[in-house]
């Protein structure tokens, strides 16, 4: 049996000099990360040293996964894998050597194989410890040196769906941050987890003070993400807990059940409501209730990819001249589609980013991977369709809290 040692920066790096160096039947024993060490070690990505034989374990391993389905047993495979190597490998003076039992002398077999299996089962244990460490180094590849606490929290973030370079730059802050003591203590580090996290969600508020004017607010999104019933909710709050006077605008006549959707509730809570055709319509409906404190408008839904369509909404935007204008993202979208969703809804102008649908979402980090690269606050989180519950204003603790530990909204 042959053995050697290599060191690389990757698997792939690392796996070809072995196959150079013991040919296409070397297998990997273990591996290890190795520090490249110096003050800022932790900062640099870790060597990986491989120990690899030639010797070729595959046929055995294999065949002992297979004995628990098979009929034969245990005692029996060992008895026959020994008389192989008895007949086949006589020339071959490195190879175990094994007391041949007598076929029908099951006491001696017995022997024989005990302290086989127990080998054997040893050096699987051992292979397959070494390819789960291989999954994880693969897995985690741009993890970086950490204190095995932090490292629990990386992988964490990542299983929640944060981006791991995301995931990195947040772990690494915090090991700049607390001492040797502070990152024993899992609470210490989880709070100043949440607090990094929370740094890169910017939220922001809608006043609840009346202005000596109407106060006009416009939501956009693709089709499908919830703004007519996010409509419903802010209107509703704010007609019945905050003591405004609302008004409701329509410019989604392409779906005739979201306008009367959006007129049954008007009726029920006593709220005026308009339907506009065209975007001349919309400063005239204004002027109609400019005496309100509050003007909502529901656009009509467009998929990011019509641009007749995001044109056409941009005019009606255009003429509202809203003071916020509100993107809706269903949170259960990936993150690719948020991304671009955002990108191309960059015409009508957004102000806020209404995440809808987070009871629908298994993870939240997408919408971290969103908040890091598009700087627009969140206005409101939405999980449910009950009017006018299932809505809380945005707390950039409360989703950082949500993001780490994936759980609904703390209201």
């Amino acid at each position: 049996m042959k053995t050697q040692k290599f060191i690389g920066s990757t698997l792939k790096e690392v796996t070809e000099q072995m196959k150079k160096e013991l040919g296409e039947n070397a297998i990997i024993m273990n591996t290890r990360k190795v520090n490249q060490g110096g003050m800022f070690s932790f900062l640099k990505k870790d060597l990986l040293e491989v120990t690899a034989t030639v010797e070729d374990l595959s046929n055995e391993i294999s065949e002992i996964e297979n004995i628990n389905s098979s009929k034969t047993s245990f005692d029996d495979f060992l008895f026959n894998r020994i008389a192989a190597d008895e007949n086949g490998n006589k020339q071959n003076e490195t190879k175990r050597k094994f007391t041949f039992p007598q076929i029908n002398n099951e006491e001696n077999k017995t022997q024989t194989s005990s302290s086989e299996i127990s080998q054997i089962k040893g050096e699987l244990d051992d292979v397959r410890s070494t390819l789960k460490e291989i999954v994880e180094q693969l897995k985690y590849s741009k993890m970086p040196s950490l204190p095995d606490n932090l490292k629990k929290h990386f992988i964490t973030l990542v299983a929640q769906d944060v981006n791991e370079q995301i995931a990195a730059n947040i772990v690494q802050k915090i090991y700049g941050q607390l001492s040797g003591d502070e990152l024993s203590d899992s609470s210490v580090v989880e709070n100043r987890l949440i607090d990094e996290i929370s740094k890169i969600i910017m939220t922001v508020s809608s006043s609840q003070q009346k202005l000596n004017r109407a106060k006009i607010l416009a939501f956009v999104g693709p089709t499908g993400v919830g703004k007519t019933t996010t409509i419903a909710k802010i209107a509703a709050i704010n007609k019945l807990f905050n003591g405004f006077s609302v008004a409701l605008i329509s410019a989604d006549t392409y779906r005739i059940a979201a306008i009367e959707q959006l007129r049954t509730f008007a009726a029920i809570a006593n709220i005026e409501m308009e339907v506009v055709y065209r975007p001349g319509e919309v400063q005239k409906a204004i002027k109609k209730h400019r005496s309100k404190d509050l003007i909502i408008i529901d656009t009509f839904g467009r998929g990011q990819r019509e641009e007749k369509g995001l044109s056409q909404l941009k005019k009606f935007i255009e003429a509202a001249e809203p003071d916020e204008v509100h993107l809706v993202l269903s949170a259960a979208a990936t993150e690719k589609t948020m991304l671009d969703i955002c990108e191309r809804f960059d015409i009508t102008k957004p102000n806020r980013l209404v995440f809808s649908k987070v009871d629908e979402c298994v993870t939240f980090g997408q919408m971290l991977n969103l908040l890091y690269k598009i700087r627009i606050p969140i206005s409101y989180i939405t999980m449910g369709q009950t009017v006018p519950e299932d809505i809380v204003n945005a707390d950039s603790k409360k989703i950082a809290n949500m993001i780490y530990r994936s759980v609904i909204y703390d209201v």
